[in-house]
C-alpha cells in the first residue's frame, strides 16, 4: 500500500471514528458514494474512489449529514 493511500485509509477510518457504524454499514455507505455493487472491502475501491469516499464521508461528517448519509446508504442497500 503506498503511503497516499495509507493516508487516504486513514482519513477514512478518522472520519467514521465514533459513529457507531458495522462493516456491513461501512460498506453499504462506499457502495452508495462511489455507485457499486461489488465492493466487500476497502481494497476493492480504486485509489480515485477511496479519495472521493474518505472526502465525501469526511463532508458529512463535519456539516453533521453522516448519521442520515449512513441511514440513507444502508436503506438502498436492503431495497
Amino acid at each position: 500500500m503506498t503511503s497516499v493511500r495509507q493516508r487516504r485509509s486513514r482519513k477514512l477510518f478518522a472520519s467514521l471514528r465514533g459513529s457507531n457504524t458495522s462493516r456491513d454499514d461501512r460498506l453499504a455507505l462506499y457502495r452508495f458514494i462511489v455507485c457499486r455493487s461489488d465492493i466487500a472491502s476497502t481494497n476493492d475501491l480504486t485509489d480515485i474512489e477511496l479519495e472521493t469516499v474518505a472526502d465525501q464521508i469526511w463532508s458529512w461528517r463535519q456539516t453533521g449529514h453522516l448519521a442520515e448519509k449512513i441511514g440513507q446508504a444502508t436503506k438502498e442497500n436492503t431495497t
